[in-house]
């Protein structure tokens, strides 16, 4: 998915169940863009999704500004909200491995979900997520 159809998919009102949402934008990725889930109960499938926008050879160097932040009616989502497998990321950034469940479980029926990008080092790495219920 190019950086256009990552922006295009933000304007959307909300992001059809089964969409799937390829990130693989060239480093640095920009401050700016998110993406708005809106409805009741939203569901990611299982598998890889992490923002990759940190320097994975050096854990010195990452920052809580790199990668992805997910939030709930403008207000970021701690991990008691999120159910996932830290793959090492610092607090505050969304990092799932290669295996194990993903499920993000938002109740309030207005409630829209937002992932925005806080901005990239130069290791960017693919990043896809899967919407698999909504509602």
């Amino acid at each position: 998915m190019s950086f256009a159809e990552f922006t295009q998919i933000t304007n959307q009102n909300a992001v059809p169940a089964n969409t799937v949402i390829n990130m693989t934008p060239v480093a640095p990725f920009p401050v700016g863009p998110s993406i708005t889930f809106v409805g009741g109960n939203i569901i990611l499938a299982p598998g890889f999704y992490d923002a990759g926008f940190h320097n994975t050879s050096d854990p010195q160097t990452d920052t809580q500004d790199s990668g992805m932040k997910l939030r709930l009616n403008g207000v970021d989502i701690e991990g008691s909200v999120i159910t996932f497998q830290d793959s090492g990321d610092l607090p505050g950034t969304v990092a799932f491995p290669v295996a194990g469940r993903v499920v993000f479980q938002v109740t309030l029926p207005d409630s829209t979900l937002t992932l925005t990008s806080l901005g990239a080092s130069q290791n960017v790495v693919n990043a896809s997520l899967t919407v698999i219920q909504i509602g």
